[in-house]
């Protein structure tokens, strides 16, 4: 049975990189060492800084590595300031129940703690990686009048060898470590936060409208503590009971509405407009997908935009109804947990499009379906059963009004679709995917 629980709002977080004195922080990805890039290049694994509350429901436990999710390709620190921006993602705990997550994404700058923290990690990176160099030039010899004072001086002596065939080494790279880190504590920096709600309803563009006015809250001067807004909500705005009874909270410029839909009809008030997806996939793109979910074949969304992931997958189960989906789901998959993609099980996983570990081109199994939201395209080897011609005909015929309504993006695939109402879905996926030989 569906969990409910009786809090509208179960977890408040705030993640971002680790706060206060002592606090470490840890690449998300080991092969930047190898770039030898700049600072804000490198990406930091993201963490928990504050929350409400501070210890877990007895009822619902906050998941581990939820923050994973808030900052899917982790933390990286910017020399501008960035545009906030949202999106969401769902997390299915181990008792199957699903946790939903609203997340809003902005920059503020650096504080002294992390700039501390970013010091100590770089120079324990130039440290380790000068004892690498000096384990790989083990003939090198260093002369007092060929050191660098590392401060920015034009006096530049070099490293000599004894091997005649190795490349000179500018000794001026031995003081890197204190240059950057000089430069790094003049320049301008800014650090990645978001604020998340975690909830087991999916009233997700509503959480976002309240998260908006939080957020333009926490930059203005007000009479009233940001504490009691939050608690106000969380604790005191109840649950929406089933059907048509609804609960209207305010804040700031914003009214939202919550309501839930009846047992008997759960998608009659879905949280968002199923323009969306149309807009987003053409109909004959559409099919193809829900044949392959109604098959239980693996289904892969990709797509430039996180907040669309979450939004599609929810929509694309809704058109399920009556039946639901029981497998693996993951709208928005990290890009350190990317593995999953080659799990034997049917799933459906939306991931960003940079995260792939393969070209679309090269996909090999049989039984994967990638639909990609950015061009409205598909990719597989070999199409999912179709659905029957009778049902088919059925389905177009309802879908006419929309279909007529909604325009959709403009197809990137070698053919332009035609009116194909009366063939099959076979012979319409030629024209909708590309099929790998």
């Amino acid at each position: 049975m569906e969990y409910e629980s009786p809090r509208l709002v179960d977890y408040f977080l705030v993640v971002g990189l680790p706060a206060g004195v002592g606090g470490k922080l840890q690449p998300l990805y080991k092969k930047w060492r190898q770039k030898k890039r700049g600072l804000t290049t490198v990406y930091f694994k993201p963490t928990v800084v504050s929350r409400v509350p501070a210890k877990d429901h007895k009822d619902m436990a906050l998941p581990p590595g939820i923050e994973m999710f808030c900052f899917p390709n982790g933390i990286r620190l910017t020399e501008k300031a960035e545009v906030p921006r949202c999106h969401y993602f769902v997390s299915t705990i181990a008792n199957g129940n699903k946790l939903y997550g609203t997340v809003l994404r902005f920059s503020d700058p650096i504080s002294s703690h992390t700039r501390s923290a970013v010091s100590k990690f770089m120079k324990k990176f130039d440290e380790e990686e000068k004892e690498e160099e000096e384990g790989a030039d083990d003939g090198c010899q260093i002369g007092e009048d060929d050191m660098d004072d590392g401060l920015g001086s034009d006096r530049r002596g070099s490293i000599t060898s004894t091997d005649q065939n190795s490349p000179k080494i500018e000794a001026s790279e031995v003081g890197m470590a204190l240059t950057r880190t000089l430069t790094m504590e003049a320049k301008a920096l800014y650090e990645p936060k978001c604020l998340c709600f975690v909830s087991a309803y999916p009233f997700l563009p509503q959480y976002l409208d309240v998260m908006k006015e939080i957020y333009r809250i926490s930059l203005s001067p007000s009479e009233f503590p940001l504490e009691r807004v939050l608690s106000n909500f969380m604790l005191e705005v109840p649950v929406p009971p089933r059907g048509g009874t609804a609960v209207q909270y305010s804040i700031g410029h914003q009214s939202v509405i919550f309501r839930r839909s009846p047992l008997n009809n759960p998608i009659l008030y879905p949280n968002f407009s199923f323009k969306l997806l149309f807009e987003t996939l053409s109909i004959e793109v559409i099919e193809v997908a829900f044949a392959a979910l109604l098959t239980e074949t693996q289904v892969l969304l990709v797509s430039s935009s996180l907040s669309q992931l979450s939004i599609i997958s929810e929509l694309l189960l809704h058109l399920m109804y009556p039946f639901k989906w029981s497998n693996v789901y993951i709208p928005l998959l990290p890009r350190n947990l990317t593995r999953f993609i080659n799990a034997p099980m049917p799933f459906l996983i939306g991931t960003h499009s940079s995260f792939l570990p393969f070209d679309l081109r090269t996909i090999v199994r049989s039984r994967l379906v990638v639909v990609d939201l950015d061009t409205n395209t598909l990719h597989c080897r070999k199409p999912p059963p179709p659905i029957p011609q009778r049902e088919l005909r059925k389905l177009r015929r309802a879908l006419q009004p929309v279909t007529r309504a909604i325009v959709p993006k403009k197809i990137t695939s070698q053919h332009d679709f035609k009116d194909k109402s009366e063939s099959s879905l076979a012979s319409s996926i030629t024209h909708v995917i590309h099929v790998d030989t």
